[in-house]
């Protein structure tokens, strides 16, 4: 019984092992490890004293606000300003087949101004002063806040004053998502004070393998336990 229990005990490990190594991340450069945003689009609303970096460890680059850094690896995004502003940094991301799709990352939020204000993505509406995370449809304004179309929303707020605030991870996931192209976008805006987004390990993926792989995983030790049986 004891050789059984460990060859089963290897099973359920190399089920695990194969989930998480065939795991497909549907975004391209999720980590910035490129030292740029290859993969990925960045806009500011016109007028805007600020912009989305790739930066790494240190001070932000712009404003040279204390900062965490790099969740992990040696690069990782970041807005900054030297005035007020609006950015937006996104990606379309493609689904190929319905799956079960988790959206995870790794942020946070340092707001130097007294508040949080959520007045849409508009600068030049007082006051406003905040970030946000969300999966729009396809066609919209990268810059939009309608709720036709958002298609989740994962993060909307700020932070208190301080010290720099360190990451929270943050992993939401949907059943049965449709095939099609969707808008992942991470966006701040500030015309209050200083307010720095920084992004990290960014991933959309399919948490589970096919059953197929589960059967060619899975196989060959059930004729181990049959043959140790």
């Amino acid at each position: 019984m004891t050789r059984l229990t460990a060859v089963s005990a290897l099973l359920i490990l190399s089920v695990f092992l194969c989930a998480n190594a065939f795991a497909i991340n549907l975004v391209t450069n999720g980590r910035f490890e490129t030292g740029d945003f290859t993969g990925w689009t960045v806009l500011t609303q016109s007028g805007s004293y600020g912009n989305w970096y790739v930066s790494g460890p240190g001070n932000t680059p712009a404003s040279g606000h204390p900062s965490v850094g790099p969740a992990s690896g040696n690069f990782y995004a970041v807005t900054d300003q030297t005035g007020q502003g609006c950015q937006v940094l996104y990606q379309m991301v493609t689904v190929p087949s319905p799956e079960t799709i988790t959206v995870s990352f790794d942020m946070f939020a340092n707001n130097w101004d007294g508040g949080t204000y959520i007045n849409g993505l508009d600068y030049t509406i007082y006051p406003n002063e905040h970030c946000r995370v969300d999966v729009l449809q396809p066609n919209a304004n990268p810059f939009s806040t309608s709720p036709a179309d958002i298609i989740q929303n994962f993060f909307l707020g700020g932070a208190p004053v301080g010290a720099p605030q360190a990451y929270t991870h943050y992993s939401f996931t949907a059943s049965d998502v449709s095939p099609g192209t969707y808008m992942l976008r991470f966006a701040e805006v500030d015309n209050s004070g200083y307010f720095s987004q920084g992004v990290d390990n960014v991933r959309v993926y399919t948490p589970e393998p096919s059953s197929a792989l589960f059967l060619l995983t899975a196989l060959p030790f059930a004729g181990l336990l049959r043959r140790r049986k």
